[in-house]
């Protein structure tokens, strides 16, 4: 299992919140993903990975 480690830029904010994936064989697992209101920066920083919410 691989585990990243994206910030979420909070408020515009660098290193202030950020989201653990976790990389497995089964698929992704997201951990401590912030606030409702970082969900559009969420999408982004995953697409940047090659991945979707749905993964």
């Amino acid at each position: 299992m691989k585990v990243h480690t994206l910030d979420l830029q909070f408020q515009g904010v660098s290193r202030s919140i950020a989201v653990f994936v976790l990389e497995g064989s089964s698929g992704l697992a997201l951990v401590e993903c912030g606030p409702a209101s970082t969900l559009p920066h969420l999408k982004l920083v995953l697409a940047d990975h090659g991945w979707k919410m749905k993964d």
